[in-house]
């Protein structure tokens, strides 16, 4: 057999591999999150981020795009108890609009919540919810 042939091939899976974890998210999402916390989400673009983008679309449908659209008055993004948390609002309606995005590091699981027209509605990857959703939608009750 010749291993110098067998070399490029093991290369290129190697760096297959590598581009498929990245898309992916795993570990680096974890990575990037962690370097986001105490800075504003516009600061370090978390919402333009493919892998954030690509989630939340995935679990909110039409309403990321509102998200997106309407988040203009933030906070510092924030890590406690293991979960990345932002959230921001609408400019001079924060009260009636406002959003929060949370991301359980140690399960790599992402929640979103959007509270407009008295109405609050969450989302999330595993079907379940946060206790720091949970938390957001119980202050629209106050």
């Amino acid at each position: 057999m010749n291993f110098h042939r067998s070399i490029p091939v093991i290369a290129c899976a190697a760096a297959c591999i590598a581009i498929f974890a990245a898309r992916c998210g795993e570990p680096d999402m974890a990575d990037f999150l962690r370097k986001c916390a105490d800075k504003y989400p516009s600061e370090v673009q978390l919402l333009d981020n493919p892998d954030i983008t690509r989630r939340l679309t995935k679990i909110m449908g039409s309403d990321y795009a509102f998200l997106k659209e309407t988040w203009k008055i933030e906070t510092p993004s924030y890590i406690a108890d293991n979960a990345f948390v932002a959230s921001g609002c609408k400019q001079h309606d924060c009260g009636g609009v406002n959003f929060i995005i949370v991301v359980d590091l140690a399960a790599n699981t992402m929640y979103a919540g959007v509270r407009r027209d008295n109405s609050v509605i969450s989302y999330s990857e595993n079907g379940g919810t946060h206790p720091y959703i949970e938390l957001w939608e119980r202050r629209a009750e106050e």
